[in-house]
């Protein structure tokens, strides 16, 4: 699998955006995006939205994602997976807190969308 970063650039490439609504990942294009990027993205989902939360203060965000990401894997006794996935959660709660509060609809800061926009729940199967 590629990494986020490589994703979300190839993703640009093709001329594709990525952006955050709430829990989903929005891609915004002006034609469908090659499957094979479709199915790249599905199945780093975790990854591409901690990347997209990373660019935003990546010191901070990083520094608190490690942080509960090693607390919840060794005090918790998780496995690294799963500690990593509520590390996430955890930073985007923050993140959505310092923007306001959790009703994500007053955090919209995404341009409006182009008509081949795809949503895809954090929770959808690949």
């Amino acid at each position: 699998m590629i990494g986020a970063r490589v994703l979300l650039a190839n993703l640009n490439a093709s001329g594709v955006s990525v952006t955050l609504d709430g829990t989903d990942l929005v891609l915004d294009a002006d034609q469908e995006p090659p499957a094979s990027l479709l199915s790249a993205i599905r199945a780093a989902k975790v990854e591409v939205i901690f990347e997209l939360l990373r660019t935003l203060e990546p010191e901070k965000w990083f520094s608190i994602y490690t942080e509960r990401a090693a607390i919840a894997e060794y005090d918790g006794k998780l496995p690294r997976e799963k500690a990593e996935a509520i590390a996430l959660a955890h930073c985007y709660e923050l993140w959505l807190t310092e923007k306001g509060g959790t009703d994500v609809s007053h955090h919209r800061s995404t341009p409006p969308l182009k008509p081949r926009t795809i949503h895809l729940p954090i929770g959808s199967a690949a």
